[in-house]
């Protein structure tokens, strides 16, 4: 695609308060925004959010290969070829491309599961969400002790039914084997039938075998999150049986039309999730999100904790003109 005009700004979105998550304190956001303009004017905006942990390019790196591009336009590799080294660049080309092409819309309101605060009580927060029509709530555990965290999750469960609220549980990979299967032991005796959906990335990618054994010998469904940042490792975990869930972070993906191909033949279930990024790359997870049937309730209830505005029930991206606006915000 003859692409001219590739420009790029860098952004920073401190949070509302520190997210407690088993990989450490995370207090703020920064990524960068690319824009991309054909030769009749029309521009797409793409995010570049990289994820260390999910084995992402760093954003140096990601900027480096930016100015790179645009000093070797006006063509540039296609985002499939740079997904394999730098797969939060790719992501946001693929988008930025497809916008500029206009050959995407605008998806319908979709529901959108929130985020409780991660080690502390969080059912005050569950209190207050389901108040405002949330029917979906995420908690990470692994954070802090298990034994603490037990307690407040009977405690958010029992709740959570009461109020008619479905709870997913998030340990980044955090849990040991023991202390996974202690957890999948007691949610299976314990966990409120209808009210837990799962429970995501109980082990680090390294240990896929463990998870597969605990996804046989568990009521509880798992998904795999940090284990499927690409579309790579999707294929392969498929490959190697798992049959779950798994977590889909578009900002991480790509190569678009490749996961396009491999999700319209997959068996696997989907949960479509933010990688924390800003209204230009929640725009995009939602528009890839709403190609897929059926959808579960998004994981995009970020917008509070990265101060762009409150969460709401239902997901609606922002405006053209908002996006615009954010853009020239940025130096």
């Amino acid at each position: 695609m003859n692409l001219p005009k590739i420009d790029f700004r860098r952004y920073r979105l401190p949070f509302r308060s520190p997210l407690h998550t088993a990989h450490g304190l995370w207090t703020e956001r920064t990524g960068l925004i690319v824009r991309l303009t054909d030769p009749e004017g029309r521009a797409g905006f793409g995010e570049v959010a990289p994820l260390a942990d999910f084995g992402t390019e760093t954003l140096a790196q990601a900027e480096a290969k930016l100015r790179e591009i645009r000093k070797n336009g006006p063509f540039f590799p296609s985002p499939s070829e740079l997904a394999a080294t730098h797969p939060a660049t790719a992501s946001a080309l693929a988008f930025a491309m497809e916008e500029a092409r206009g050959v995407t819309t605008a998806p319908s309101t979709l529901p959108v599961a929130a985020l409780l605060p991660g080690a502390t009580d969080p059912v005050p927060a569950l209190n207050h969400l389901a108040g405002r029509g949330f029917h979906h709530v995420k908690w990470k555990v692994g954070a802090t002790d298990d034994k603490r965290e037990q307690g407040w999750a009977a405690d958010l469960l029992t709740r959570a039914s009461e109020l008619g609220v479905k709870v997913r549980l998030d340990a980044n990979g955090g849990w040991t084997p023991d202390s996974a299967r202690r957890w999948l032991d007691w949610l299976d005796a314990t966990g409120q039938p209808g009210v837990l959906e799962f429970v995501e990335q109980p082990l680090p990618p390294a240990s896929f075998d463990r998870m597969l054994e605990l996804a046989a010998s568990h009521k509880t469904l798992l998904a795999l999150d940090e284990s499927v940042a690409g579309l790579a490792s999707l294929k392969s975990c498929e490959q190697r049986g798992w049959k779950g869930l798994v977590v889909i972070k578009p900002g991480l993906l790509g190569d678009l039309a490749g996961f396009r191909a491999w999700r319209d033949t997959s068996a696997c279930g989907r949960v479509y999730s933010t990688v924390m990024e800003s209204e230009i790359g929640l725009a995009a997870t939602a528009r890839l999100a709403a190609e897929d049937t059926p959808v579960r309730a998004l994981g995009l209830g970020v917008r509070a904790l990265l101060r762009l505005g409150p969460d709401l029930p239902e997901f609606e991206p922002a405006t053209r003109a908002l996006r615009d606006r954010f853009w020239e915000s940025l130096e």
